[in-house]
């Protein structure tokens, strides 16, 4: 088991350490397994979807607490011009391209229909390591 304080840090080394200075917020239509890579990702390929441009700073991102990390602002990407269809997972990665898929996660599935919205509360995109 890792210690609570070894599991903030570690936290705090990708996430509001400025260091990459931003981050990606991707929606996905399924949830990556452990060991899953940029490749594997099933990410939304609507015509007007794009990744989510995020600062990697503490106030997006404040210290872990408890070996939990979550989000410090609110997230929303732009409305939906065209339907997203059914979003299930995020990730997290640290360039607009490739790059590197830092975390994921799971959330309740919704359908994106034209002009909706997703967005994430502060708190509510959580990253927990055990």
């Amino acid at each position: 088991m890792i210690h609570r304080d070894t599991a903030n840090e570690l936290l705090g080394m990708k996430l509001g350490s400025g260091t990459p200075a931003l981050v990606h917020l991707a929606l996905l239509s399924t949830r990556p397994s452990f060991g899953s890579s940029i490749a594997d990702l099933q990410e939304v390929t609507a015509l007007d979807y794009a990744r989510l441009e995020i600062t990697n700073d503490a106030v997006a991102f404040p210290a872990a607490i408890n070996g939990i990390k979550s989000n410090g602002v609110f997230f929303q990407f732009p409305a939906a011009s065209t339907a997203w269809g059914a979003v299930r997972a995020w990730a997290l990665i640290d360039e607009a391209g490739d790059g590197q898929l830092l975390f994921s996660g799971g959330m309740t599935q919704r359908f994106i229909a034209e002009g909706a919205q997703v967005g994430f509360r502060p708190g509510s995109l959580t990253i927990r390591i055990k």
